[in-house]
């Protein structure tokens, strides 16, 4: 342990949180040494404390990153239905575009081959006379 040489020592409470610097007495010296031993313990106690609960932060992010993942999952498979829904739709209509279309020709063709028909029938009656 180093104990600076100068007159002065620091003491630190733990319990106020405060830290106060006092002048070091020839007395008491002895006993001022006993006391900052008892609180480099405490402190040494209190580091392996805080680098426990920092061992035990580093595990818990890996939890809450695996219950987010599967909340994430939990709340995008509504919208991945909605995107499958939406290709569905999409295709849904370019299908009914494309049976429209043929509805269209078949009915442009029913048209035209009626007229052809009647035309004939028309040609075939006024040219017999």
């Amino acid at each position: 342990m180093f104990i600076p040489e100068n007159d002065w020592i620091f003491v630190v409470d733990n319990e106020n949180n405060k830290i106060e610097a006092k002048e070091r007495e020839e007395e008491e010296e002895g006993n001022l040494i006993e006391k900052e031993v008892v609180a480099v313990n405490k402190l040494e106690e209190e580091i392996n404390k805080i680098i426990e609960e920092e061992k035990n932060l580093n595990k818990k992010p890996e939890k809450q990153l695996l219950s987010i993942s599967t909340q994430t999952d939990y709340y995008q498979q509504p919208q991945q239905q909605q995107n499958i829904q939406q290709q569905i739709n999409n295709q849904q209509q370019q299908l009914n575009k494309q049976i429209k279309i043929i509805q269209d020709w078949g009915e442009t063709n029913f048209n035209i081959n009626r007229w052809i028909c009647h035309n004939a029938m028309l040609y075939k009656i006024f040219n017999r006379r």
